[in-house]
Order: C-alpha cells, then sequence, then structure tokens
C-alpha cells in the first residue's frame, strides 16, 4: 500500500511549471507596463490592474492586445 501523493510522471510535472512559470512572467510584465504608463489615470490603471489580477491570462492578453496602443494622429490634422 503506497502512502502519500503521486505528482505524476516527471515530464507532466515539468510541463506544468514551466506553464505557471510562464503565466507568472506575462502576468509581471502586464502589471509593470500597468504601472509605468504615464498616460493613464488612477482609475484607468487600477481597473487594468484588476483585470490582470482576476482573470491573469486573459487579463495580461487583452493587455497587449488592446491597453498599450497609442492613438495615432492622422495626417488631416498634421
Amino acid at each position: 500500500m503506497r502512502i502519500g501523493y503521486d505528482a505524476g510522471p516527471l515530464w507532466v510535472v515539468l510541463f506544468m511549471g514551466a506553464v505557471g512559470l510562464a503565466i507568472t512572467a506575462l502576468m509581471v510584465k502586464a502589471l509593470v507596463q500597468i504601472a509605468q504608463r504615464p498616460a493613464f489615470d488612477s482609475m484607468t490603471r487600477a481597473l487594468w490592474i484588476l483585470i490582470v489580477l482576476v482573470a491573469p491570462v486573459l487579463g495580461a492578453i487583452a493587455w497587449f492586445w488592446i491597453g498599450p496602443k497609442e492613438i495615432e494622429p492622422t495626417s488631416r490634422y498634421r
């Protein structure tokens, strides 16, 4: 009889560790970029931080997809 926790094959443990590390790195990168964003007011910054903390993967992907984009001036107003 075995007593204790069987973690499974080593490759599964290593893979899950790598996925966890990648998610953590993605989250930290997004949070650092949000904190360094001077164009945001405190409410916008707090909302983005909350989104990334509540939904780490989707929030960080949303930040990298739509968050840091600047509005480019059009040639009409130059």
